[in-house]
């Protein structure tokens, strides 16, 4: 699958369009939105809602990102990060839960990222609050 730059920037504004307005929380009856994601559940629904992603499609775990590398994502060096990047962190096949982070690269060496730490979708600087180690980048293919 190829990624438009329309898709990518419908990625990225759905982060925009939320921040500082929803609110952060694991539970299951919650996480799907819409005025409540944890950090996969809002990269799921951004995916979808930019059309990355078919509607209906599981909104998943920092795993499941893991599992889109080669099919929606190629893995990528720190070095060469653009804005709309994604990160995933934690250790693969044990990133579940508190274990595990993700989010999109926005800017300046800044993430925006639904987190515990801001209780919803905020920017941040990257030092400190991408999760890991490690910490997976990817581009969208």
């Amino acid at each position: 699958m190829v990624v438009s730059k329309e898709q990518k920037n419908k990625f990225i504004n759905w982060f925009e369009e939320r921040l500082g307005k929803v609110k952060y929380s694991m539970d299951l009856d919650k996480r799907q939105g819409p005025d409540y994601y944890d950090c996969s559940s809002a990269v799921f629904n951004a995916l979808i809602a930019a059309g990355i992603l078919d509607e209906g499609h599981i909104i998943g775990s920092t795993e499941d990102l893991f599992a889109l590398d080669g099919i929606i994502f190629e893995e990528i060096d720190f070095s060469e990060l653009q804005i709309g990047d994604v990160f995933v962190a934690g250790e693969k096949g044990n990133s579940l839960g508190s274990n595990g982070h993700t989010g999109v690269y926005y800017s300046d060496d800044k993430i925006i990222h639904c987190n515990y730490k801001d209780n919803g979708i905020s920017i941040t600087e990257i030092e400190g609050r991408a999760g890991g180690p490690p910490v997976y980048w990817y581009r969208f293919k």
